[in-house]
């Protein structure tokens, strides 16, 4: 349904959603992987929001169909293993998120303190 949506909206350079359902992981027709490859190569999205992310398989998905994503803001359920999550979207998908320049985590259980140059989060 993403893509659908996505296909028919050329040219919108935000996404704010609520959640991604991806209920049963599944293979992609060949039809439909056509369309997402030509929906990430063309698409100008540089602003993502996902209200409630639950599963780190829609990170994943978001950063492949928006790869000229500037701003990605994620918030997280209480059950997401947060330093996992930071380490999969900084470190594997570094490549895939070259323009990527704001991170925005919402983790109401983590306190975030800035001394200079260094931030520290710290568990509630």
């Amino acid at each position: 349904m993403l893509l659908d949506l996505l296909r028919n909206l050329l040219n919108i350079d935000s996404l704010r959603i609520w959640s991604l359902s991806l209920v049963k992981p599944r293979c992609l027709h060949e039809e439909e992987k056509t369309i997402f490859r030509l929906i990430s190569t063309n698409n100008e999205i540089q602003k993502v929001n996902i209200q409630r992310m639950t599963d780190i398989d829609q990170v994943q998905c978001l950063i492949n169909l928006c790869p000229y994503m500037q701003y990605f803001e994620i918030g997280c359920s209480s059950d997401i293993d947060f330093k996992l999550l930071v380490q999969f979207i900084l470190i594997k998908n570094h490549r895939h998120i070259s323009h990527l320049r704001v991170l925005c985590l919402c983790i109401h259980e983590y306190t975030i303190k800035r001394k200079v140059n260094k931030i520290y989060l710290q568990r509630n």
